[in-house]
């Protein structure tokens, strides 16, 4: 187990969330999302690695059969990219089923179903960088029970 910070990733075609752990592995927080498609979204991400100093980046990874090639071709690209800015520890973790958890954690938080288009508009706001808190979560819990 690595000691400090980690920070969690859920990377999207349209947008990423982001997670970090306090140094003691205790906390993790949703951090704001971040535009992929967006011009500056690497230096965003420099930004980021920079803010929080991780010692260890957990990469969501696809592990369903059904996932597009194409999501999975930009994730190894962007892995690339990661690799080139940060000399942190990068491992890959299931990322199955975190946005699915995010949403019914942010439906129970809301105390309610989310049915209108405003409500589906907030919540998709911080639905990845959640889903990247799952996953994080996820981890932590998983190597304190020496699951990985």
């Amino acid at each position: 187990m690595v000691d400090g910070k980690i920070l969690a990733i859920d990377f999207g075609l349209s947008q990423t969330g982001f997670a970090i752990s306090d140094e003691s592995q205790i906390i993790a927080k949703p951090l704001p999302i971040l535009s992929t498609a967006e011009k500056n979204f690497l230096k965003n991400v420099e930004s980021l690695l920079k803010q929080y100093q991780p010692k260890l980046i957990i990469l969501g990874f696809p592990v369903d059969s059904n996932t597009k090639s194409s999501i999975i071709n930009e994730l190894k690209l962007f892995e690339e990219k990661l690799k080139e800015t940060s000399s942190c520890e990068i491992i890959h973790v299931d990322e199955s089923f975190s946005t699915q958890v995010a949403t019914n954690l942010y439906s129970q938080k809301k105390n309610k179903k989310i049915r209108s288009k405003k409500d589906r508009l907030k919540m998709k706001e911080k639905l990845d960088s959640m889903a990247a808190q799952v996953i994080l979560v996820n981890y932590i819990q998983n190597v304190n029970s020496n699951f990985y």
